[in-house]
């Protein structure tokens, strides 16, 4: 019958299996680091990360100005990239730094907080399941905004748990400005106010206090430091629901989100081991006053809490992994503190399967480093297809803000909405394609299609929706053409090629 025992804190073990497991839990740690963080740095961007150069290609005023054209993109954040442009490094590494550099360091602070709540073995183990997690680790190697902002969302809840503790002016500070870049990277991170709000109320009605002097100036400091938003929260407000792309949750995928399957199922396969193997069936608890675990759950629940109820109460729909990145840090610490009181075989064996599950399931696989789609893949395809020939290449935008049909018009024309092409220019005729279908945009179509059909071949650059696919199949197979996909690139982004059957066949990769 297995045992529960209480015991002093974890770190004042260092017993030579300790140590042992100790290193191996690290080893494992920079495994899932490379692999999933570093090894994407250098691969071409993903649609969003195009987004993120065009916002940042021209002068450094433009940057302004264009942040507020695709508000999807923080002003703050795009001026730092706008710097980062100009280091002289390859365009993807520069622009991609800041973030695996931020997550390098959140993950360290993550460690500190951790080993501050359930002690160092947990927080250990808190850091290889927040590595291991495929929203992290997509967030460590993206141009984009969401790794900063989970590192001030760690920085901040270890501010404020030590502004609790030790009553300092500095930390109630350094407190505010990290809420406020948390803020600055993501406005949907402001949930993270709602955990450190309950973790507060609960501190305070336990008897903790702090000076309300402490507080003004801190709210203040935070006021201050939001201002510069306003221009930009405008811009985002006025055009939110052109933003929301996701379905409506229900229970199962709140349920998903919190029982974190890939940790779970990883340590259950540590327990189940450690049976059949007979080795060590002791529990030992790491004893934390109930505030400690209490800021860990108020930090994982209220995200996801926050955000199912916006996106089932309400025409904004945001509850996707990377909106739900501030929870994880509070997942994370909760599981590394359940597993470091289990057996030590169940603890390496947890680890060592979150890890290889990590990476043999992450895009590519063990061998692979692609990040998302990679558009430079694909158009470095399309241009190898088409060479100096002015072959006709269809693309269509993956932008959900891309609601137009009319490309032609200056007036309607929002340049990002092909953004990929800013950065990697594409051979061949191109033709734009609008994000969505609808009867004007087969409408559209339809005028394409005596054009299309007097080239022997045609190629379509396209992701996700088949929808333009399809209808191009359907709609020339009577004149002769047949669909040939030459390549995936990533989980969705693909070309293909519309051959005339009679014209010589090209070499080409599957169907």
């Amino acid at each position: 019958m297995t045992t529960l025992t209480t015991s002093a804190p974890l770190s004042s073990q260092t017993d030579g299996v300790s140590v042992q497991t100790d290193r191996l839990v690290l080893g494992l740690l920079l495994v899932a680091i490379g692999k999933l963080w570093l090894a994407p740095l250098f691969t071409g961007f993903w649609l969003d990360e195009t987004g993120t150069y065009w916002t940042i290609a021209r002068s450094f005023r433009e940057t302004y100005a264009r942040s507020l054209a695709w508000p999807a993109q923080p002003l703050l954040y795009s001026m730092m990239l706008w710097f980062m442009r100009h280091t002289g490094l390859p365009v993807e590494l520069a622009l991609r730094l800041p973030s695996v550099l931020a997550m390098l360091l959140g993950v360290f602070l993550l460690y500190r907080l951790g080993s501050h709540l359930f002690g160092r073995e947990a927080a250990l183990l808190a850091t290889v399941a927040f590595a291991c997690w495929e929203p992290v680790g997509f967030a460590a190697a993206d141009a984009r905004s969401y790794a900063l902002g989970l590192l001030a969302v760690v920085a901040a809840t270890l501010l404020l748990f030590h502004w609790f503790e030790e009553q300092q002016l500095g930390q109630a500070l350094g407190y505010a400005a990290m809420a406020a870049l948390a803020l600055h990277m993501n406005y949907l991170y402001g949930t993270m106010l709602v955990a450190h709000l309950v973790y507060a109320t609960l501190r305070v009605r336990a008897g903790a206090r702090i000076r309300i002097s402490h507080l003004l100036l801190a709210l203040a400091l935070l006021g201050l430091l939001l201002l510069p938003l306003a221009a930009h929260i405008r811009a985002m407000a006025a055009s939110r629901l052109t933003h929301s792309f996701s379905g409506t949750p229900d229970w199962r995928d709140l349920f998903s989100w919190l029982a974190a399957p890939p940790v779970l199922g990883a340590a259950g396969a540590g327990l189940l081991a450690a049976r059949l193997l007979r080795q060590g069936r002791k529990w030992s608890w790491h004893t934390a006053a109930s505030s400690r675990w209490q800021l860990a759950a108020c930090l994982a629940l209220a995200t996801p809490l926050v955000l199912f109820a916006m996106s089932t109460l309400t025409a904004n729909k945001a509850f996707i992994g990377r909106y739900l990145l501030p929870s994880i840090p509070g997942i994370a610490l909760l599981a590394g503190w359940v597993m470091a009181a289990a057996p030590v075989v169940a603890r390496r064996i947890a680890c060592v399967v979150m890890v290889s599950v990590a990476v043999a399931t992450t895009q590519g696989g063990f061998r692979s480093a692609a990040h998302g789609g990679d558009w430079r893949a694909a158009i470095g395809e399309v241009n190898a297809r088409v060479g100096t020939s002015a072959t006709p290449v269809l693309v269509r935008s993956g932008f959900v803000e891309s609601a137009f049909v009319d490309w032609n018009s200056s007036a309607r024309n929002t340049p990002f909405f092909f953004a990929p092409l800013d950065i990697y220019p594409m051979a061949g005729e191109l033709t734009r394609l609008p994000y969505r279908t609808s009867e004007a945009a087969f409408e559209y179509l339809e005028n394409l299609a005596p054009d299309l059909e007097r080239n022997e071949s045609f190629l379509l650059l396209t992701s996700g929706d088949p929808s333009y696919e399809f209808w191009l199949q359907g709609r020339l197979e009577e004149k002769g053409f047949i669909r040939r996909r030459v390549r995936y690139i990533g989980e969705s982004l693909r070309v293909v090629m519309f051959q005339k059957q009679q014209a010589p066949v090209l070499d080409h990769k599957g169907d």
